[in-house]
């Protein structure tokens, strides 16, 4: 029987279980970065020069024909078609604004870089961006992942 009590009177509260710290919300994320409009010209003529490489062109046809007879499948872009935008535009993605202060090299940060050059409005930039989304989005599914991603494509 002592050791019993010994035993209740060594075991922590559960209260002291878990550090104080770890009950704090989790820091805010930071904004995405901003581009003024020449940086977001130069990262879209960079965007522009890869896409117009045999390199890309050869995984945009292997995804084409993996998306193929279903092109409305959504589940498919976004687990095929993004992440490979993503591994084509990472040099910029991971460039632009700065190289201390960038996009992230993943889906979030492609979509926030999409977003960041169309705030600018300029012919240019949108010609580029439409580029893109027909290179990796099947046309009849642009707007609906347009409207999903709050208009960054």
């Amino acid at each position: 029987l002592g050791s019993v009590a010994t035993h209740t009177a060594t075991q922590s509260s559960p209260e002291q279980a878990l550090p104080n710290d770890s009950m704090a919300a989790p820091p805010p994320l930071a904004p995405p970065p901003e581009l003024t409009l020449e940086q977001a010209k130069a990262a879209v003529a960079e965007v522009e020069e890869l896409l117009n490489s045999p390199e890309v062109q050869e995984k945009v046809d292997a995804l084409k024909a993996q998306i193929g007879d279903n092109p409305d499948n959504v589940m498919v872009v976004m687990m095929v078609a993004i992440p490979q935008a993503v591994e084509v535009l990472k040099p910029v993605l991971e460039k632009y604004p700065s190289e201390e202060n960038h996009f992230s090299p993943d889906q979030m940060g492609l979509f926030q870089f999409l977003a960041a050059c169309q705030k600018h409005d300029d012919p240019e930039i949108k010609k580029i961006a439409d580029s893109l989304k027909s290179k990796f989005i099947p046309e009849q599914m642009q707007p609906m992942l347009g409207a999903m991603l709050g208009g960054g494509m």
